[in-house]
C-alpha cells in the first residue's frame, strides 16, 4: 500500500535558513519569514527534510498547496521537529517515513486530500496540540500510523475524517500507541482504530460519529493485539460505540469506565481471553 512513498524528492538543493523554496531540501534549521505558496506549476513537496535533527518552525505562518504532494516530507531522517502554523491544501499535510524521535505539535492542519498526518515504519513520535480539518472524509484519515513503535496522539482535536486515528502493524507489530485526551468530531468510519498493535492505552478522548459512523473505537486483534487499555472515554452517534473484531480475537484487553450512549450497540466483544470489562456506562 504505501510502496514508493520515499522515493528522492523530486527537486534537490540545501535551503537557507529562513523561509525556503518550494522543494528545496532542508539540511539546517528553519524559521519561516512569510506563508509559503506551493500551489503553483511545478508542483513539489513544499518543504522536504534532508538531514537528522531538523526543526522546522513555521512561526505562525501557513504552508499553502494545490492538491499535490505534501507539505512537510521526511524520509529516512531522525530528531525531526515540526511546530508552530499551519498546513493547507496537500495529499498529505506531513508525511514522515523511516525516522525516529519525531515531533509534530502545535499545528493546524486543513483540507488534505489524503491523510492529514502519515507516519511509517518509524519510533518515537510525538503529534501533540494539534488540529485537523479533513471534510473530504471518503479519501483521508486524520491521523495514520503504520508500523510505529511508541507513538503519543495527545490533545488533538479533529473534524471530519474516515478514521480519527489508524494505528496498525502492517509488515510487523505496532507497540505502545498511546491517544489521549483529545476530541475527534464528525467521524465517517471510526474514530480510533487499532489493527495488529501491542500495549495501546487509549484514554479520555471524546469521539462523536456522523449518522454513517461504523465505530468509535475498534480493536482488530489479527491474533497478536495484546495488552490494550480503553479507559475513560466517551463515545456517541456510531453504529457500534466500542467494537472488538470476532475474527481475530485480543487478549488482556480492558474497557474500564467508558461512557457509551446514543449509539446502535454499546459495546460488543467476542472471542477475547484474560480480559476486563469494569465500570462502563452504557
Amino acid at each position: 500500500l504505501f510502496a514508493g512513498l520515499f522515493l528522492p524528492p523530486l527537486f534537490g538543493g540545501v535551503a537557507r535558513a529562513d523561509t525556503p523554496e518550494c522543494g528545496e531540501w532542508i539540511t539546517q534549521d528553519i524559521k519561516l519569514e512569510a506563508n509559503l505558496y506551493c500551489n503553483s506549476e511545478p508542483l513539489y513537496d513544499a518543504i522536504v527534510i534532508g538531514a537528522d535533527g531538523i526543526t522546522v518552525d513555521l512561526n505562525g505562518y501557513t504552508i499553502v498547496g494545490a492538491g499535490e504532494q505534501s507539505g512537510i516530507y521526511s524520509g529516512g531522517f531522525s530528531n525531526l521537529t515540526v511546530k508552530n502554523g499551519a498546513i493547507t491544501g496537500f495529499i498529505h499535510g506531513i508525511l514522515v517515513g523511516e525516522g525516529a524521535n519525531i515531533e509534530i505539535k502545535q499545528l493546524t492542519l486543513a483540507n488534505q486530500g489524503s491523510d492529514s498526518i502519515l507516519v511509517i515504519a518509524s519510533s518515537g513520535v510525538e503529534i501533540k496540540d494539534v488540529q485537523i480539518s479533513l471534510p473530504n472524509t471518503e479519501q483521508g484519515s486524520d491521523i495514520v500510523l503504520v508500523d510505529v513503535d511508541g507513538a503519543m496522539v495527545k490533545r488533538v482535536t479533529t473534524h471530519g475524517g474516515f478514521y480519527g486515528v489508524l494505528s496498525i502493524g502492517d509488515e510487523g507489530i505496532s507497540r505502545n500507541c498511546k491517544v489521549e485526551d483529545s476530541v475527534f468530531a464528525d467521524i465517517e468510519h471510526v474514530g480510533i482504530r487499532i489493527v495488529h498493535n501491542d500495549g495501546a492505552m487509549l484514554r479520555n478522548n471524546r469521539i462523536f460519529g456522523r449518522p454513517e459512523c461504523y465505530s468509535g473505537i475498534d480493536v482488530v486483534g489479527d491474533g497478536a493485539s495484546t495488552g490494550i487499555h480503553i479507559l475513560g472515554n466517551v463515545i456517541t452517534g456510531c453504529g457500534w460505540g466500542i467494537f472488538e473484531a470476532p475474527e481475530y480475537p485480543s487478549t488482556r484487553l480492558k474497557i474500564q469506565h467508558n461512557d457509551v450512549y446514543k449509539n446502535i450497540d454499546g459495546i460488543f466483544v467476542l472471542g477475547l481471553t484474560d480480559s476486563e470489562l469494569i465500570g462502563n456506562r452504557v
